[in-house]
């Protein structure tokens, strides 16, 4: 039903109705991963090939739960989540979960998500000003809430769960093995930027968000800056932290490790953004 090749190419992760299997194109060798569910699928190998993650679940209906097994070479297969698994706002792995490895297969990236339900709407729904959605976007978690991203220890199957709201956003580096990821999130913004701009319109703007340092080991973070106006950007060693101001125009750079920010463009001759973007918002 569904195939993944390993990275270089020497190994083939089949799943079939009822099994997970393993091929070799060179030497036509086939070999049985896991058999006897009624679901598997999103097969991903490390880089070395040595190791296959991939879900699992004894239900194939839209609801269902699955596990994340894990196959390593000459080792077998061991469960890293199980079905029974429950992130506390009720999300759990679903078939859309799709675990990957890190760079190294030391750590698998997972993402969870909620309970989707079918609501009735009866009777009369109230909004107030400083709820973040009206009732109708509120009843449709299906639609509008995000997953939530966890990471999993290999080697002690220990789960850390890295996401604890709709709004986080989350920045990885160094293939996934850093000691640190950063997150940043809109929510003390969000509402303000409802009434200043019109957030379903063409010309509105995206709201402010504060940045935070996400420890990868236990899932803790540390702000770095609040009230960003601006979309965060890592550069690919995570020691600094980019974002074009809407205010001033300009680009700013932020040293995580020393806390000094710097504006890269201030007093430059030239703009720093799309000037024939004529729209009525700041650039």
């Amino acid at each position: 039903t569904s195939c993944q090749f390993s990275r270089d190419g020497e190994q083939l992760a089949l799943i079939t109705a009822d099994a997970l299997l393993l091929y070799e194109p060179a030497t036509g060798k086939k070999s049985v991963v896991d058999s006897g569910k009624k679901f598997y699928g999103s097969p991903c190998f490390s880089d070395s090939g040595n190791s296959l993650v991939y879900l699992a679940s004894d239900d194939t209906s839209e609801e269902a739960r699955c596990s994340v097994q894990l196959w390593e070479r000459g080792v077998g297969v061991r469960t890293l989540v199980s079905d029974s698994f429950e992130e506390p706002t009720g999300r759990y792995i679903t078939a859309k979960s799709a675990p990957f490895f890190s760079r190294s297969g030391k750590r698998v990236f997972v993402e969870m998500e909620p309970l989707r339900s079918k609501p009735e709407y009866e009777g009369v729904d109230i909004w107030k000003w400083d709820e973040m959605l009206n009732p109708p976007m509120e009843k449709a978690p299906s639609t509008l809430t995000k997953r939530f991203q966890f990471v999993i220890d290999v080697a002690e199957s220990k789960l850390v769960q890295l996401s604890t709201s709709d709004e986080d956003s989350i920045l990885h580096f160094g293939g996934g093995d850093a000691d640190y990821a950063v997150l940043y999130n809109d929510t003390p913004y969000r509402i303000a930027s409802y009434w200043e701009t019109n957030p379903f319109s063409r010309w509105a703007s995206d709201p402010c968000c504060d940045i935070y340092l996400l420890n990868l080991e236990d899932g803790s973070r540390r702000l770095l800056r609040s009230r960003v106006d601006g979309t965060p950007h890592l550069s690919p060693e995570g020691k600094y932290i980019l974002w074009h101001s809407r205010t001033d125009h300009d680009w700013h750079c932020l040293n995580i490790i020393e806390g000094s920010e710097v504006n890269l463009t201030k007093g430059l001759e030239y703009p720093f953004y799309d000037v024939t973007n004529d729209t009525p918002q700041p650039h």
